[in-house]
């Protein structure tokens, strides 16, 4: 049976996947007993490491291809563990231990027993279940199998956690949107608001002396149009509204999304330096906020 999460990624990622999960598969028979774990974090691209008992490496190209297939981006680690059954007696090639014996005999002419010690560690002496088990095909194909199936149930945890992402950073959008619109109620009128305080500080400090009012109004228009900020708040809706189609779009959307977090902090930024309000100011820093939060959560999707 073919699992959802490679059913999903036949044709590429789907809507949203998360970069994180863990997940684990275990079995055995009764020569050993294995445990495959994984576990993913964030990554700019597919790196994958692998640990593995010694003669096992090649189960490492067997991780990465089957990785490749289910997912694009992410910091995967997999590690295996064994335990094999102790239980079963040790077999003494008595043979071979009698020739190695008398070896030693005929060249220092005595045999004690730091000697005999050395003897039994030599290749051959003595094998056990633990140098048999893992190194025939059957148990290989079983470890193989549980690779792919431990790698599957991390590709199943990171969409059920993209999942969860998707309704985050929907939630993220609304109040950027409606940050968004608190401040375009407030720059409307902040074009007025300023031609009023100047004229009004120009009457104060003129105090009855001739001014030149064409040229007033000049350095008023001047003002006006440095502070306004009408052209941030349109990019503020177009990039939130493009985050809105990568939410409901194919593909892997993360790089796409962190970018525009980028460019709606970066225009927050222009309207907060912009402002000549506190009540735009303070719209412009609810919207930060918003922005920042929804780059924090970006960088979780693959």
């Amino acid at each position: 049976m073919v699992s959802p999460a490679a059913v999903l990624h036949r044709s590429g990622c789907v809507a949203f996947h998360s970069m994180t999960g863990i997940a684990s598969v275990e079995g055995g028979d009764a020569t050993c007993a294995w445990v495959w774990s994984a576990r993913s974090v964030n990554g700019r691209g597919l790196e994958i490491r692998c640990r593995v008992p010694s003669g096992l490496e090649r189960l490492e190209a067997v991780a990465r291809e089957h990785a490749a297939r289910l997912m694009s981006r992410g910091h995967l680690q997999l590690t295996l563990s064994l335990e094999f059954d102790d239980s079963r007696q040790v077999t003494v090639d008595h043979g071979l231990l009698d020739r190695l014996a008398t070896l030693v005999e005929k060249r220092t002419g005595a045999l004690d027993a730091p000697a005999f010690a050395t003897l039994l560690t030599a290749s051959g002496v003595i094998s056990s279940p633990r140098g048999a088990g893992a190194g025939t095909a059957g148990v290989y194909d079983d470890l193989a199998a549980g690779l792919g199936g431990v790698l599957e149930r991390l590709a199943a945890e990171r969409l059920r956690e993209g999942a969860d992402l998707e309704r985050i950073i929907g939630r993220l959008l609304d109040d950027i949107d409606g940050h968004v619109e608190t401040a375009g109620r407030e720059a409307h009128g902040e074009p007025g608001r300023i031609h009023r305080a100047l004229a009004e500080k120009v009457r104060d400090l003129a105090a009855g002396d001739v001014l030149d009012r064409e040229r007033l109004a000049q350095e008023v228009a001047l003002m006006a149009s440095r502070a306004d900020v009408r052209e941030e708040i349109d990019r503020l809706r177009a990039h939130a509204s493009a985050a809105r189609d990568l939410l409901a779009g194919d593909g892997c959307p993360g790089r796409r999304l962190g970018f525009l977090a980028q460019e709606m902090l970066r225009e927050a930024n222009t309207l907060c330096s912009k402002s000549q309000s506190a009540a735009l100011t303070a719209a412009g820093l609810d919207l930060k906020v918003a922005v920042d939060r929804l780059r924090e959560q970006a960088q979780n999707v693959e």
